[in-house]
């Protein structure tokens, strides 16, 4: 049995077993020195959705003024995809809001984004996902830290 059929079948009763990775997918769109990608945030998400967790994406409303495809992100908004923060605030607040409110009700949660906000406001650096986006041929690789298998198989063995 796979580690993932076995998660399913014995770690997680209900999909609120499932880790929660709550994505500041302004800070994944705006990876690397260039103006933000909507293929970060679809890379990122497709590199997620490979394993048994729940995901919640977060982006600043500016994002869609500076996003190189603007239809796009309001396509990922309208279907659910992407939720966005309220214009004049951070997205980083609510993911540290949300991330306290999950934790404090027992679920197992952690922050993606490569800025430091996390280990700051949460108080442990265990919450927080780095990642890291490569071009390796002519496709995009997305690298974890931690690496989600172990964030996966830590959550069968305490479940």
């Amino acid at each position: 049995m796979t580690e993932t059929a076995s998660f399913i079948k014995n770690g997680a009763k209900t999909l609120g077993g499932l880790p929660l990775i709550l994505v500041d997918g302004s800070n994944v769109a705006h990876s690397g020195n260039h103006e933000p990608k909507i293929s970060h945030l679809h890379a990122v998400l497709e590199a997620l959705s490979k394993f048994p967790v729940r995901i919640l994406t977060m982006v600043d409303a500016s994002l869609r003024h500076k996003i190189d495809n603007p239809v796009g992100l309001e396509t990922l908004i309208e279907t659910g995809r992407v939720v966005q923060a309220p214009a004049g605030r951070t997205v980083d607040e609510f993911l540290v809001q949300l991330a306290r409110r999950k934790k404090g009700s027992g679920e197992d949660v952690y922050i993606l984004t490569n800025d430091r906000f996390p280990d700051k406001h949460l108080g442990e650096s265990r919450c927080r996902i780095a990642f890291l986006i490569v071009t390796v041929g002519k496709g995009e690789e997305v690298l974890f830290s931690p690496v989600i298998e172990y964030i996966v198989r830590s959550a069968v063995d305490s479940g």
